[in-house]
């Protein structure tokens, strides 16, 4: 069974075997998760490697360890998906559990005259439940599937040989499917990890197409297959057995990338023209016209002229 930890107001907070552990003993702590992904995996970084650039994936693998604060290799390897769902479902409950007390005694543990440790309790375990969505997510995205994702997906002379369909789909069709099993019980809790699930999944096919290293190069005729990609993985969480996002839900989602899918269909020598002339445009990020967007697209041509212009 698994222990959720009662009284102890270290409760949610380990990530390490056994919720029920000396809190002392049990790392990380929910609390020390990132706040954003590794440094080398931000969108719009400065720098030429890229997501499979020299460092490879044991580089990949240590800028998640320290970014995770002092979680071993090992110790990630044993949070598989069941053990996370345990975890974001022992905080869901305690704090369901908390809140239902609360009412049944008309409010009086969040106005007792000791200052609100209801409420306190109830936000620590708000925060828990989310960091614990984000650890599933990322430690999903950037290191069970690291290697398909981060290193296969597109790379080689063509990439339609290495799409989403033929590297990625058949693991992420299986971790989607564990989660909605898991957490069948909890709809709400499920759709949040899907949720975030694909927003970590969109967050690396975005670095994998801007910032892919020099093992892929793309040309606009490949714009056909990353929207193709899109679809698929839309497809992935928004529809199959169990509970599922809404389709314009998931859409809402991933419409930041579709605005910068749209660059990697124009010419270079059209990407050359716009980056010159957005100089004097102040865009946002995501503009499929921003500078950042222009650039990225640029860096990851197969053309010389391409080529030529970013060197």
């Amino acid at each position: 069974g698994v222990g959720v930890g009662g009284a102890n107001p270290q409760v949610g907070r380990g990530l390490g075997p056994g919720l029920g552990t000396n809190v002392e003993q049990s790392a990380p702590c929910l609390e020390s998760a990132p706040s954003s992904p590794p440094a080398v995996l931000r969108e719009g970084e400065e720098g030429k490697e890229g997501i499979s650039g020299a460092s490879g994936n044991s580089g990949l693998r240590g800028a998640l360890v320290t970014a995770t604060t002092f979680v071993p290799i090992a110790q990630l390897e044993a949070l598989t998906v069941q053990v996370l769902c345990v975890r974001a479902a022992s905080i869901a409950f305690v704090s369901a559990e908390r809140i239902s007390l609360a009412k049944l005694l008309g409010g009086a543990l969040a106005h007792r005259k000791e200052g609100g440790a209801h409420e306190a309790s109830v936000a620590f375990e708000g925060r828990s439940l989310a960091t614990a969505i984000q650890w599933l997510a990322r430690k999903v995205v950037w290191f069970d599937l690291l290697q398909p994702l981060g290193v296969e997906l597109y790379a080689g002379a063509d990439p339609s040989n290495a799409s989403i369909e033929l590297a990625v789909l058949p693991q992420l069709i299986q971790v989607v499917g564990n989660v909605c099993r898991e957490l069948s019980a909890l709809p709400e809790l499920c759709r949040s990890c899907l949720l975030e699930l694909l927003r970590e999944a969109t967050r690396a096919l975005r670095m994998v197409i801007q910032r892919g290293g020099p093992c892929r190069r793309f040309m606009p005729a490949h714009h056909a297959l990353f929207v193709s990609d899109l679809e698929l993985l839309l497809g992935v969480f928004s529809a199959g057995e169990g509970e599922r996002l809404l389709r314009a839900q998931a859409e809402l989602l991933v419409r930041p990338l579709l605005n910068v899918l749209i660059a990697t269909a124009m010419e270079s020598s059209v990407l050359i023209a716009k980056y010159e002339a957005a100089s004097s445009l102040a865009l946002p990020a995501d503009h499929p016209c921003s500078r950042p967007n222009l650039w990225h697209t640029l860096e990851m041509r197969a053309d010389d002229a391409a080529r030529a212009y970013v060197a």
